[in-house]
């Protein structure tokens, strides 16, 4: 059998396939900083789509007649949170805190709450006044599903950087060890050239 004739298709059955749930799969990442970097972006997103319903809300609030558009509070606390994730996440990464359980869980649920305040526009659409706004429902339904995905994908992000800072002392205790094992295998190649005839 020629078995060199199948040698190059090796890599195709050998080689790891990339998995297209891999946002949510993956444990670790091949890069940390990727990841830190990625979280950064999203902050960066969150904020400005924050401040632009904000800005709406605040809209809506002035030129209504009477009552007040919880988008104001709703999207103010998802506006600071996204500041805060920010500022977390600017510094490089040899710099970076993770953030704790607490800190991830407030996140979150800044988000979540803007989720439940488009849930309350859609009882209000169904529910207040003589007809319904089929309209402001459909959009208020969008939006429920996208911040929650947002805080998902948010959750998922800053799971992935609770493990990439190391403290002085782990660091310090790491290159001990790797520089230990690189200079005896660098004695052992000197060993085996020196005893080759």
């Amino acid at each position: 059998m020629n078995f060199q004739k199948y040698a190059s298709y090796a890599p195709f059955f050998t080689q790891k396939k990339s998995n297209p749930l891999g946002f949510l799969m993956e444990d670790k990442p091949s890069r940390p900083e990727d990841h830190l970097q990625n979280l950064n972006y999203l902050s960066k997103f969150l904020l400005v789509l924050s401040l632009f319903f904000f800005s709406w809300a605040v809209y809506n609030t002035v030129t209504m007649d009477k009552g007040f558009d919880l988008g104001v509070v709703s999207f103010s606390g998802a506006a600071f949170s996204a500041i805060y994730l920010y500022v977390k996440t600017r510094n490089n990464i040899k710099f970076f805190s993770p953030l704790r359980s607490w800190e991830k869980i407030l996140v979150v649920i800044s988000q979540l709450i803007v989720a439940a305040n488009y849930g309350f526009g859609v009882y209000f659409a169904l529910n207040v006044g003589n007809y319904i706004y089929v309209r402001f429902a459909t959009y208020c339904i969008i939006f429920i599903f996208v911040w929650i995905g947002l805080s998902i994908y948010t959750w998922i992000l800053i799971g992935r950087t609770t493990y990439i800072s190391l403290n002085e002392d782990d660091e310090d205790e790491l290159d001990d060890l790797y520089g230990f094992a690189i200079n005896e295998s660098s004695m052992g190649m000197y060993n085996n050239r020196r005893n080759m005839p």
